[in-house]
């Protein structure tokens, strides 16, 4: 496949978010256009939707965007006990 060929088979996608995942959206895709810059990412209803994806790519951004909202809700929930872990560390 040439790269004329590819390029006609860019489409839009949207990977849906889970409802208790949602609050964590707006900073995975802060982080995934940091890591994808060539990819416009916006956030739907419900959903991040990456524009002009390669059809080929399609099950990677998938993968991608659904493990970025998951870091962030990780990240989000352990930040306070790092904190916390780091203060008590450089006390002693």
């Amino acid at each position: 496949m040439n790269v004329s060929q590819r390029a006609d088979q860019k489409q839009r996608i949207a990977v849906p978010i889970a409802d208790s995942l949602w609050d964590y959206a707006e900073l995975a895709v802060v982080r995934l256009q940091i890591h994808y810059p060539h990819l416009h990412f916006l956030q739907g209803e419900g959903s991040i939707i990456v524009e002009e994806c390669v059809d080929d790519d399609r099950h990677l951004l998938r993968r991608e965007i659904l493990h970025a909202v998951y870091r962030e809700k990780i990240y989000t929930e352990t930040l306070q006990m790092r904190k916390e872990l780091v203060a008590a560390v450089v006390r002693r």
